[in-house]
């Protein structure tokens, strides 16, 4: 069965990874050739160097010897990688034709992506990617071959606490995560970076600590410039340079730094808890830790930054593009910015990617049509000041086929979504009937929509919830009258008004289960204790049981 559909996709292989087909046509992505490694020869076979294990030196792959995900465990057992027992024995006993063709389930006649699998099989075939470390999947998207990779929308399944999420190209039958995107700058860096798929196009501290491990702390990831506490840090040892990245391993924050506005109405009087950065009171410098924002469902959102520093045009790709250029010059520190068209080629990937959470680890797939959450969610874009003036609470509907099923886990789900469209609770900013959904209100998407953009201080800087591993900064108004004391200033650094210090934009919550720790600086470890830390923050008065319905709701996401 699979060779008559290998005739008709031309699937190509990778040692120990996927299947991947051409994107958008019958050809091959390698258009008939065969791609070779150093040294390796031009024939009916690709000759592949794998970086998994020092004893696999090359591997000679037909387009037809990895049709399915049974040849998957057959690669990573001859790379020497480890695969769990429960996992082998479930893919070796898939009840699917031909041990699950990658091409086939996934990728219909029509080159449409069809969601036909079951959730088990679902989460089983995401737990078997994410045996491959991070650092071997950065490592290989980075090389001549990794760029020649176009993986057919259904194929990056990411596994993650909750279950699996799905990445898929919106604009195209196959992702291709390749050029401006994954090229090396100045320190080695590239978007890839600090943007990786199993981090769900962020960086999570599993996938942190992993690369740091296996890298001894040289990946690329793992700079003075802004990866460390300081740029000063002793990165002398291993011991020492877990000392001195300890914020980028714990939390997965880069430091940035950034001066007061010429405009600002307050003053610094006082800085603690800053590592070795040294503040000048004359021109204070500080230094601020965030978390890097996922690359993915881009399209809806209305603020580039945490603080909106790069939304300057009204142009989402313009101001995308302003970012890029700023990125590459500081933390790759490129000594030249690249070209408008260089940039733009990773703009180009960054606004193609659509991420969602397609199944629970509880058993279930959490769409009830034949399309993904992904593939709905593609098709979904952000109508600026959308759900505002007219509020309907209603912001999410993903789960109301779920409000009388027979699954518990399902009904949670739905009542969870619930507890987020219209628990209501006081904001001093907002008013006493504000939800959950009043500042995520683009429908079904979680972001904001608002334009001009509104930023909002939910209290995760103040003192009171500050951690000791973070600075503490003390701010007076001009006129002396106000003092207030935050771990980060936030958009007031942009807009030098005091009312915007502490203030942060609204994140997409789409497919958050991936991407931990959250908030802007990392200081909620899970998604349960984020909502511990708003029902503690703002009283709203949650029991136990819609606490963890709040919870799996937005791990679903």
């Amino acid at each position: 069965m699979y060779r008559e559909v290998l005739k008709k996709i031309k699937v190509f292989s990778l040692p120990f990874l996927f299947s991947i087909s051409g994107c958008g046509g019958s050809e091959s992505q390698f258009g008939g050739a065969t791609a070779t490694s150093k040294g390796g020869k031009v024939g009916s076979k690709t000759e592949v160097k794998s970086e998994l294990s020092d004893d696999l030196t090359q591997v000679a792959i037909s387009p037809d010897e990895v049709p399915n995900y049974k040849s998957v465990i057959a690669f990573l057992d001859a790379a020497n990688v480890p695969v769990p027992n429960n996992v082998r024995s479930e893919v070796m006993n898939l009840k699917v034709p031909d041990g699950l063709m990658l091409a086939g389930p996934f990728v219909g006649s029509n080159g449409v992506s069809s969601f036909n699998l079951s959730a088990r099989t679902t989460n089983t075939l995401a737990s078997l990617v994410g045996i491959v470390p991070s650092s071997v999947v950065n490592g290989l998207l980075g090389t001549p071959l990794g760029g020649l990779l176009c993986l057919p929308n259904g194929i990056l399944l990411v596994t993650n606490p909750s279950g699996t999420s799905i990445d898929i190209n919106n604009r195209a039958n196959c992702l291709r995560v390749s050029g401006s995107f994954v090229k090396s700058f100045g320190n080695g860096r590239s978007c890839l970076t600090c943007h990786s798929p199993l981090d769900s196009w962020t960086l999570n501290t599993k996938n942190i600590n992993e690369r740091f491990n296996s890298s001894r702390g040289n990946d690329p990831l793992f700079r003075t410039v802004d990866g460390a506490n300081c740029p000063k840090a002793d990165v002398s040892t291993i011991a020492a340079k877990r000392q001195s990245y300890s914020l980028l391993l714990s939390k997965g924050l880069i430091r940035i730094e950034q001066k007061l506005p010429s405009n600002a109405e307050f003053k610094l009087a006082s800085a603690t808890g800053t590592y070795c950065n040294e503040i000048d009171s004359r021109d204070p410098l500080l230094s601020l830790y965030r978390r890097p924002l996922p690359t993915t469902n881009l399209e809806l959102i209305t603020s580039v930054m945490w603080d909106g520093r790069e939304s300057k045009t009204g142009d989402l790709r313009q101001d995308l593009l302003a970012q890029a250029r700023s990125a590459v010059a500081t933390h790759a520190e490129a000594k030249e910015v690249p070209s408008d068209r260089v940039m733009n080629d990773a703009v180009d990937l960054e606004i193609s990617i659509t991420s969602a959470q397609i199944t629970s680890n509880k058993g279930f797939n959490l769409s009830t049509t034949r399309e993904s959450a992904a593939q709905i969610l593609a098709r979904q874009k952000l109508t600026p000041n959308e759900n505002i003036s007219r509020f309907n609470t209603n912001v999410f509907t993903l789960f109301n086929a779920f409000a009388s099923s027979s699954n518990a886990n399902q009904r949670a789900l739905y009542r969870g979504q619930q507890i987020f469209n219209t628990k209501t609770f006081n904001v001093p900013e907002l008013g006493a009937n504000t939800t959950c959904s009043s500042c995520h209100n683009a429908p079904n998407a979680g972001s904001n929509t608002a334009i001009p953009r509104r930023f909002f201080d939910n209290g995760v800087a103040t003192e009171e919830f500050r951690t000791s591993d973070l600075p503490l900064y003390t701010f007076v108004s001009l006129d002396g009258r106000k003092t207030v004391k935050v771990s980060d200033p936030g958009r007031a650094m942009v807009t030098g008004k005091w009312e915007d210090i502490g203030k942060f934009k609204v994140p997409v919550l789409r497919g958050i289960a991936a991407r931990y720790p959250y908030f802007h600086n990392g200081s909620a470890r899970t998604v349960g204790d984020v909502v511990n830390f708003y029902d503690d923050r703002f009283d709203i008065g949650l029991s136990l049981e819609e606490k963890l319905d709040l919870t799996a709701f937005l791990e679903q996401l």
